[in-house]
């Protein structure tokens, strides 16, 4: 958690902002940015289902790009708004949902039970993470503790892609979400019995 908000706060606005800023002088704005990153997520599930791992995880990191230029436009742009977050947060569902339809592809037509498993174990409890995350936003209260929340998810999909060992990244993905599950679970139970 420590980590990921110095890439945030320290990393990202050096190498995201400078090409914000182009986006911004080409007046494309963040809503076709996320619409840019979704269809490539989509073209990524496909490289998936057909076993090309090392071009799925390149694409993966350009498409994890365009995730973080869009938020980084409407910020700079001060175009914020909620349906432009409603559009960001679909299309993080549909663009992961597409990658796990992807591998579980991959492995069902290779005959790969403990893929299939594994792809599916996955997908589920990371949307439980996910889900968990908007239940307490609903409530108004916190919710976004944990060890492997969405971008950990997509970094991981992206070196089991690009290191050949995707089962086994599947595998961390899995039990990352169970623990993270299980620790919004419990930051919310905590957060209600105080209120």
């Amino acid at each position: 958690m420590i980590i990921r908000k110095k890439i945030q706060h320290l990393i990202l606005p050096v190498l995201v902002d400078p090409l914000a800023r182009i986006l911004i002088y080409c007046h494309i704005g963040p809503n076709l940015i996320t619409l840019i990153g979704l269809l490539l997520t989509i073209g990524v599930a496909y490289l998936f289902s057909v076993g090309y791992f090392i071009a799925a995880g390149i694409g993966l990191l350009v498409a994890s790009l365009f995730d973080v230029l869009d938020g980084a436009v409407a910020r700079m742009n001060n175009s914020e708004s909620k349906l432009g977050s409603v559009l960001d947060s679909v299309s993080d569902r549909i663009g992961e949902s597409a990658l796990f339809l992807g591998l579980l592809i991959f492995y069902l037509d290779a005959g790969d039970s403990v893929g299939v498993i594994l792809a599916f174990t996955a997908a589920l409890l990371g949307f439980l993470v996910s889900y968990m995350r908007a239940k307490a936003e609903i409530l108004g209260i916190p919710g976004t503790v944990g060890l492997v929340t969405r971008p950990e998810r997509v970094i991981l999909l992206t070196l089991g892609a690009l290191l050949g060992l995707m089962p086994v990244f599947l595998g961390v993905v899995a039990v990352g979400s169970l623990i993270t599950f299980v620790q919004r679970f419990i930051q919310i139970s905590q957060s209600m019995k105080e209120s």
